[in-house]
């Protein structure tokens, strides 16, 4: 198996043999194989791009591969934060780990992260109300599902789902059958002339 070296002023991890055959050098195996990676700059060698990682991500999570796709939203996320893939690999993380992967906790905390690293996305109040969401309808945690409503309804009064903040903080701890208005629809039996007789 070829050595694997780290270029530290670079901070990743390449195959030296490979990348210097590249180039058309000689593969070697002491401290100048660094000096020389770092003198050519570690062309085509280094780091995949942003679109290149948001794309194996795409791609993994189409097949079904959601372990696979979060490493590589993350190394977006992680490594290109200002580039255009970042905000939608982080609201991404934290979609899987809540319908895919059904980690709540941790989908919590991805959209929480969410928030931080993007105040200012337009999809930042939907990561706040799916906090609460998921406290309430998930985790059973009225208390931090209604600390999670009243920061979206405080920061958002305006937003198209403040009406389902707030019918949501109303009636948290009820289950959906609770919701629902008592019926008044009377069963009557049907008419002698009407009733089935089962046929001759």
């Amino acid at each position: 198996m070829e050595e694997l070296i780290v270029a530290r002023d670079f901070n990743i991890l390449v195959d030296n043999n490979e990348c210097l055959r590249s180039h058309g050098l000689t593969p070697m195996n002491n401290i100048l194989t660094i000096a020389l990676m770092t003198m050519i700059g570690l062309a085509g060698c280094g780091r995949p791009s942003a679109d290149e990682y948001f794309t194996l991500a795409e791609n993994a999570r189409n097949a079904g591969d959601m372990n696979i796709a979060l490493d590589n939203y993350r190394q977006v996320v992680q490594h290109y934060p200002q580039s255009d893939k970042a905000e939608e690999s982080q609201f991404v993380i934290a979609s899987i780990l809540q319908n895919n992967l059904r980690q709540y906790p941790e989908a919590v905390a991805e959209y929480r992260r969410f928030e931080h690293l993007f105040p200012h996305s337009s999809k930042a109040p939907a990561a706040v109300f799916l906090e609460g969401y998921i406290f309430n309808n998930e985790l059973k945690n009225n208390d931090s599902a209604a600390a999670a409503y009243k920061r979206f309804l405080a920061a958002y009064p305006e937003h198209e789902m403040a009406a389902s903040a707030q019918f949501e903080l109303e009636h948290l701890g009820k289950s959906p059958e609770e919701l629902l208005p008592p019926s008044t629809d009377q069963h009557h039996p049907l008419p002698p002339s009407t009733r089935p007789t089962g046929g001759q």
